[in-house]
């Protein structure tokens, strides 16, 4: 349990720390491959909840994704996943506005959209 808390201290030091010195924006997902996608969100929605920097802003989607698999007899198999992403940025941002939108819309490409 020890080793979990200062994973998370550092985890959320350096994030911190990385959009008070610079005009970014952080996009993860959480992995979903093993069935765990959303106990990942939640654990690190939690240890987002420990910071005190209102300033920050999270934002949250989940993507309903085709998962295509060849099975053992050759045959297709056709599933659809569930992948939970995230955005962190700050309120300050240039592109705040702008990023939001376009986390939230889906579309991958943002040029000439900022």
């Amino acid at each position: 349990m020890r080793q979990d808390i200062r994973l998370r201290n550092t985890v959320l030091d350096i994030l911190n720390r990385f959009l008070t010195e610079n005009d970014a924006i952080v996009i993860y997902y959480c992995d979903h491959r093993d069935g765990r996608g959303h106990a990942r969100q939640a654990k690190f929605n939690r240890w987002f909840s420990i910071i005190q920097d209102t300033s920050i802003d999270k934002q949250d989607r989940q993507v309903t994704v085709v998962d295509l698999n060849v099975g053992e007899n050759g045959e297709l198999i056709r599933s659809e996943l569930v992948v939970y992403a995230s955005m962190l940025l700050r309120k300050t941002h240039p592109d705040y506005n702008a990023a939001i939108r376009i986390f939230h819309s889906g579309d991958s490409d943002k040029t000439g959209k900022l």
